[in-house]
């Protein structure tokens, strides 16, 4: 019998949680739109939920330089613009955090 590609969808109540005023593609209804669509394939592919961890901040440094790593957890907790395309919700440390750690461990898989 064959083995079935797998698939994996990180999922934390914080990203369902995460929704950034006005209109930005990363938006909770990205989520519910990948899991509908693994749903529609179950039976040719094998997908699970996985709930992230945050990535420490040794790790991020592998990746982003130390001092944007800093300014960024200044700003844990605020709204507002980073840059014009980027924009931080209260939670939006957090989300990211999870996001890189869930990334991170499923690429060690």
């Amino acid at each position: 019998m064959a083995t079935l590609p797998k698939a994996f969808l990180l999922d934390d109540p914080v990203f369902r949680a995460h929704a950034p005023s006005g209109y930005h593609p990363e938006r909770p209804e990205r989520l519910w739109a990948a899991e509908a669509a693994l749903k529609t394939l179950e039976g040719t592919v094998a997908w699970q939920t996985v709930s992230p961890r945050p990535i420490s901040l040794e790790e991020a440094a592998r990746a982003h330089d130390p001092a944007f790593l800093e300014a960024l957890l200044g700003q844990d907790g605020e709204a507002g613009f980073l840059d014009p395309d980027t924009y931080l919700a209260a939670r939006s440390v957090d989300v990211a955090r999870r996001a890189a750690g869930g990334v991170t461990d499923l690429v060690a898989r």
